[in-house]
């Protein structure tokens, strides 16, 4: 019964947010291929930072940065479709990358200095 539901739970968890997406993109109409990149943009951020983040700051700061940026192209992507909407979604890539490049250098890449300078030894 234990390994039964251990199954469940993990086709649930899996096959969820496919589900969700295919819902969404079919009550978007016009909107759906901007809808499909948008949550496709928000599955690569939410992988890169469970794999690339792990100081509790990085995992703090992540999400409420990139949040405005995909409220920002959600609205753009539904309120102005005839728009340069490939300008908003390269944008949203951009800055999700440098916002991930940032915190990686800032939060998780950690350089060790020797104990002494390399004059000394």
């Amino acid at each position: 019964a234990d390994k039964r539901l251990s199954l469940l739970e993990g086709i649930v968890l899996s096959l969820s947010p496919l589900l969700l997406a295919l819902a969404m993109c079919r009550m978007a109409g016009d909107a759906r291929a901007d809808l499909t990149v948008t949550v496709v943009s928000f599955a690569f951020a939410e992988v890169a930072s469970l794999v690339v983040l792990r100081t509790e700051e990085s995992k703090y700061i992540f999400p409420r940065a990139a949040l405005p940026v995909y409220v920002a192209d959600v609205y753009y992507a539904f309120f102005h479709p005839f728009g340069f909407t490939w300008l908003a979604h390269s944008a949203l890539y951009s800055f999700q990358a440098f916002l991930l490049l940032v915190l990686w250098n800032h939060f998780e890449a950690v350089v060790h200095l020797p104990c002494a300078s390399p004059e000394q030894l």
